[in-house]
């Protein structure tokens, strides 16, 4: 049989340029979500400036508090960013195998799934596919399996077509 038109290894290369498309989702994600981040923290700081300067009493404390509150919301915004972009560095990281672990993208009867980060749906090249933590249910279920195998997760049998 000639190799070059397996249909495994066609599904497999097929996958594995899904793989990539999917990691680029999630570093677009994460940069986007470390931008909008850092805008909102120069916003409340700029807030906290121009209210510094005003000096109408209990309003000026009022909107100095709010202004307070809105810094401390966005820092926490971007420590969350941050603590993103670790996880996507360690998805960089992970080596496919053939047990379902963290970076591994899960196609089964029920839809595709990347063990990944928390993104949910996304959707890419008009289907939907399921970006999930390797926290979720989901890919607790799923974490150790191999292809043919079975998962039970919420009364659904989900058959493991392929990881990559």
């Amino acid at each position: 049989m000639d190799e070059s038109i397996n249909p495994i290894k066609f599904t497999f290369v097929k996958s594995e340029e899904l793989k990539r498309e999917l990691l680029k989702l999630c570093k677009d994600f994460v940069q986007d979500r470390i931008e909008n981040a850092e805008a909102a923290m120069q916003n409340a700081q700029q807030s906290a400036n121009s209210e510094e300067r005003s000096t109408a009493g209990d309003k000026h404390d009022t909107a100095r508090a709010m202004s307070h509150l809105e810094q401390e919301k966005s820092a926490k915004y971007l420590d969350e960013a941050i603590k993103l972009k670790r996880a996507f560095s360690e998805l960089l990281k992970a080596k496919s195998t053939d047990a379902i672990d963290f970076g591994s993208l899960v196609v089964t009867n029920q839809g595709t799934y990347f063990i990944a980060l928390s993104l949910g749906v996304v959707r890419l090249n008009d289907k939907n596919y399921f970006v999930v933590s390797p926290t979720s249910p989901i890919a607790i279920a799923f974490k150790g399996l191999k292809a043919a195998n079975t998962a039970k997760f919420n009364g659904r049998s989900f058959i493991i077509e392929e990881v990559c």
